[in-house]
């Protein structure tokens, strides 16, 4: 028995706008104080960045039909 979650284009792009929303909202680094707080925004972010790349990816090869 094989079970596979269908996604569409839609849901892939809900999941981006939070992720980009969740992005918008971590502070900038010139608002912050504290050099440990500039680095968790900054690898934050790096983070989010990596993520919406591999989401893409991802949503690409499912398109293709390489994600069964």
């Amino acid at each position: 028995m094989t079970f596979r979650t269908v996604m569409d284009t839609i849901e892939y792009d809900k999941i981006v706008d939070k992720l980009i929303s969740f992005r918008a909202k971590i502070p900038q680094n010139h608002h912050l104080s504290s050099h440990m707080a500039r680095n968790a925004a900054r690898n934050l972010r790096v983070s989010i960045d990596n993520m919406l790349q591999d989401i893409d990816k991802y949503a690409e090869l499912d398109i293709l039909g390489w994600i069964k």
